[in-house]
């Protein structure tokens, strides 16, 4: 779950409030990641014994533990935000876009986030024309046969 608190970002010519809810975090800080076994009953759910009969009722799920993860931006941290600014509160604001839109806190620079895009478009690029090849190829084959 995301801080509903809002962050308070130093833009160089004062603080700007970011309002995180509805963001979408790119490269946080994992400050804690631990799996914990689950503890109970060798059997599960509850025991219930009387006169000589013992019957098991509920279950629990056959849980074999909890992963538990946090992830944190620290104080200090130099962070991209790509969202919508609005100043409805009579302080401008940085949030999430009111209409569609992507609202993106970064702890990459934006030259790191600019080389992943193209990353990723050259991967789809070749995905495309793969994709492209193959169905040339199956139409080549259905007139065929």
């Amino acid at each position: 779950e995301i801080s509903q608190s809002p962050l308070a970002i130093d833009d160089g010519t004062g603080h700007v409030l970011v309002d995180p809810r509805g963001a979408d975090i790119d490269h946080p800080e994992v400050s804690f990641d631990r799996f914990e076994p689950h503890i109970g009953d060798e059997h599960g759910g509850t025991e219930i014994s009387a006169f000589g009969i013992t019957v098991r009722t509920g279950s629990d799920g056959g849980t074999l533990g909890f992963h538990r993860r946090e992830q944190i931006i620290r104080p200090g941290r130099v962070l991209d935000v790509l969202g919508e600014a609005r100043d409805a509160s009579g302080t401008l604001e940085l949030g999430k876009p009111a209409e569609t839109g992507r609202f993106l806190i970064s702890a990459r620079s934006e030259e790191e986030l600019t080389a992943s895009a193209g990353k990723t478009a050259s991967i789809a690029q070749a995905v495309a024309a793969v994709a492209g090849i193959a169905g040339v190829a199956l139409v080549v084959i259905g007139t065929i046969a």
